[in-house]
């Protein structure tokens, strides 16, 4: 059975706003690699997945690439609101 993911919205939030999913292990390599990346510019092509938790914004997809918008200071990144728990 194939599950259906529906996209609500497409916005720009702030960093700070944005919580990570704990359950998903940050690799510091993969950090260091797509924070080299963002620093060449971000692609709005691939904004982070967030889901709206009890008003907060939780990242489902976009974790990395987070903490690298994080290390960068990068104050607001687009994003794809979808409905899910």
């Amino acid at each position: 059975m194939q599950r259906r993911i529906n996209i609500v919205e497409y916005k720009t939030i702030k960093v700070s706003d944005l919580v990570p999913f704990e359950r998903r292990d940050i690799r510091p390599a993969i950090v260091d690699k797509v924070q080299s990346r963002i620093e060449l510019g971000y692609n709005p092509a691939r904004p982070l997945t967030v889901i709206d938790k009890d008003g907060t914004w939780l990242v489902a997809d976009g974790n990395h690439r987070l903490v690298g918008l994080v290390n960068l200071g990068i104050d607001s990144v687009p994003c794809v609101i979808r409905e899910g728990n």
